[in-house]
């Protein structure tokens, strides 16, 4: 079944590396569109706005946790300026140029080979920032349930190492598309860019899985179990607040200064954890839409210019605006 002119759907889920898709070859694809409507010009626009603005303030971010004094001393910091910095990059180069990769399509001719390049830095880019959340919502979590051991995890080797992780475990899972080990980057129509295929393989959506699914899903959890222990620690201090009023009866005004104050700071860990775990539902939503379509329905995204489109609006949003950190 063609799908469109350039882009069969029956060729690139069972075929081998041959054929119009091939992302080895260096024959260019003529576009499967002409022009743009007026639609996407608005979205394009939204777009580079969008990530302009998530450049500036994730900039920000990054600086005053490096060098602001109060927030440098968190013992998450450099897990926060990594990630900081990652959602810049992001912003600056991944997603405005893949945007301008779309929207110049119609009007060039792009060479397949590209694909191997761009997709491999986009790709990188992308599975490093999921892995380093995912490593920030982790330690976070360390830090609430195993206080007595969170000490080896603050210190700047285990640090250094944290940051590490996601770098040379997103490159690894490159290696594969990018030199043909079983999957590829495959340029699709027709929207003009680049993803790993063969849509709906398997090795691709384990790809996938690895690079998105997974650690989107361990942060997400991550933020909930965080949210839940906060919670659970609040009762149980409510308890033992009424406990002491009722045998001591609060004998001094001292006593009852400390419990409005241990009061005080719970219920605000237990906000910051509630606002925690908001945001990770909101970039566990944006991230993995685009990701699962491509996954379960290729045919029906290979067709839908509208639905490629706005569920690639969601994830090039998820850069400008991840309050995760």
């Amino acid at each position: 079944m063609t799908l469109i002119k350039y882009y069969d759907y029956d060729t690139i889920s069972n075929s081998s590396s041959t054929g119009a898709w091939n992302a080895t070859t260096n024959s260019p694809l003529s576009p499967a569109i002409t022009s743009h409507s007026p639609n996407f010009l608005i979205w394009l626009i939204l777009v580079l706005s969008a990530n302009l603005f998530g450049a500036i303030t994730n900039l920000l971010i990054a600086i005053a946790t490096l060098t602001y004094r109060p927030i440098r001393c968190c013992s998450s910091s450099g897990l926060i300026a990594h990630c900081a910095s990652l959602d810049v990059i992001r912003s600056i180069i991944v997603y405005p140029g893949l945007s301008l990769i779309a929207f110049l399509g119609p009007y060039h001719h792009f060479p397949q080979s590209a694909c191997r390049y761009v997709g491999g830095l986009a790709y990188i880019l992308v599975y490093t920032t999921n892995w380093a959340y995912c490593c920030l919502g982790v330690h976070r979590l360390c830090a609430v349930a195993l206080p007595h051991h969170f000490r080896y995890l603050t210190q700047k080797s285990a640090v250094a190492a944290i940051n590490l992780f996601p770098w040379l475990l997103s490159a690894l899972l490159a290696l594969f598309p990018f030199f043909g080990i079983g999957v590829e980057f495959v340029y699709t129509q027709p929207w003009n860019g680049c993803v790993i295929g063969p849509l709906g393989d398997r090795d691709a959506g384990f790809v996938l899985a690895m690079g998105t699914f997974l650690p989107s899903a361990i942060s997400l959890i991550a933020h909930a179990a965080i949210l839940m222990q906060v919670r659970m620690s609040a009762r149980n201090r409510r308890r033992r607040v009424t406990t002491v009023k009722e045998e001591e009866d609060l004998r001094n005004q001292y006593d009852q200064q400390m419990i409005t104050l241990n009061s005080e700071a719970t219920q605000r860990r237990y906000d910051i954890s509630r606002m925690l775990f908001v945001c990770s539902v909101w970039t566990f939503v944006v991230s993995l839409m685009l990701p699962l379509v491509i996954s379960w329905a290729p045919a029906y995204l290979a067709t839908n210019y509208p639905a490629q489109t706005w569920l690639r609006f969601l994830q090039f949003l998820s850069s400008a605006f991840n309050p995760v950190s």
